[in-house]
C-alpha cells in the first residue's frame, strides 16, 4: 500500500505481486485541483494566462485577481489541499478627493493616500483659524464621503468690563460672542470721552481698540488777577475746583472750575484791601 504525496495528491494506491513475480499496479495517486477560478468577488476578475482560463488550477496555487475600474484592492483565491479554494481580500469602492467642509480643510500625509482614496479610509480635517471643533471624512461603500463633526465659530463669553465705559446694549443682547462678534462702547459722560470697542478674534479673547479717557483741563489759568492757583495735584480733571491765593494786600476766594469740555470756569476776584477810612 501507499500513501499519496500530501498535500497536492490524494487517493488509493497499492502494488500486488503477482503469480508471475512482477508487481501489478492497482489505483492511483491524482494531483489535486480546484478547478477554474472562482468569479463570485465582487467587482474582480482572476488573472489567469491566455487559454487556460478553463483549466483546472493545483492544490497552493495563488490566483490572483484585478479590481474593476473605480475598485481597488489585491483579492486572491488559494488552490487549498482539500480541492476548494481559499478566498482572501475583496475588491473597495475608490472615493474621489475629500470633500469641502465648510471652515475646515483636510489634514493628511500625502503618503497616505498616493494609491487614491477607497472604501474604509479617513481623512480628518482641521478646523480653520477662528473655528474649532473635530471633522472627518469616511469614504463607504458606494463611493461617496460621509462627514460627521462639524466646525464652529471660536467662543469668546461674555464682553469684558473697562473702566469708564458701558457696553451698548443693542450689541450685547445677542448672547452669542463668537469669532469676530464686536461689541461698541459708550464712553461714561460727562466724565469721560473717546471711541472704544472689543473684537472676538480667533484664539476666543477679546482684544481691545480705543479708549475712554477721562475728561482734563490744562494748566489753571493764569488771568485772574493779583492770584495764584493752589494747584490740586498733577492733572486737573473734569469737575475738580482749582482754588486761588490771592496777592498782599488783596482779598477774595476765586476758584476756576474745570468743565465737561475741558474749558475752566472763572469765578470771584481779588480785590484790593483799603486802609481804615480817613478822618475828614
Amino acid at each position: 500500500n501507499y500513501d499519496c504525496d500530501k498535500p497536492g495528491y490524494h487517493g488509493l494506491l497499492k502494488a500486488v505481486c503477482n503469480v508471475t513475480g512482477i508487481w501489478s499496479v492497482h489505483g492511483g495517486c491524482a494531483e489535486v485541483t480546484c478547478g477554474p477560478p472562482p468569479r463570485d468577488i465582487p467587482h474582480a476578475e482572476p488573472l489567469v494566462e491566455p487559454g487556460r482560463s478553463g483549466e483546472n488550477v493545483s492544490t497552493g496555487i495563488v490566483v490572483r485577481y484585478q479590481c474593476s475600474q473605480m475598485y481597488n484592492g489585491t483579492p486572491t483565491a488559494t488552490c487549498g489541499d482539500d480541492g476548494m479554494y481559499v478566498k482572501e481580500g475583496r475588491c473597495k469602492r475608490e472615493c474621489g478627493p475629500p470633500p469641502l467642509v465648510p471652515h475646515a480643510s483636510p489634514d493628511f500625509e500625502n503618503s497616505y493616500a498616493m494609491g487614491g482614496w477607497y472604501e474604509g479610509m479617513r481623512s480628518p480635517y482641521r478646523c480653520n483659524p477662528g473655528y474649532e471643533g473635530f471633522v472627518t471624512a469616511l469614504c463607504g461603500q458606494d463611493g461617496n464621503f460621509s462627514v460627521a463633526g462639524l466646525c464652529k465659530p471660536v467662543s469668546c463669553g461674555s464682553p469684558p468690563p473697562l473702566p469708564g465705559a458701558t457696553p451698548r446694549m443693542h450689541d450685547v443682547t445677542k448672547q452669542n460672542f463668537t469669532f469676530g462678534a464686536t461689541v461698541h462702547y459708550d464712553c461714561d459722560k460727562p466724565k469721560f470721552k473717546g471711541n472704544l470697542e472689543t473684537v472676538c478674534n480667533i484664539s476666543g479673547g477679546w482684544v481691545v481698540h480705543g479708549s475712554c479717557v477721562e475728561v482734563t483741563c490744562s494748566a489753571p489759568p493764569q488771568k485772574i488777577s493779583h492770584a495764584t492757583p493752589i494747584m490740586p495735584g498733577p492733572n486737573v480733571t473734569a469737575g475738580t475746583v482749582v482754588r486761588y491765593q490771592c496777592d498782599h494786600t488783596f482779598k477774595g476766594t476765586p476758584t476756576a472750575t474745570c468743565g465737561y469740555d475741558s474749558a475752566y470756569i472763572i469765578q470771584g476776584r481779588c480785590r484790593k484791601e483799603c486802609r481804615p477810612p480817613p478822618i475828614v
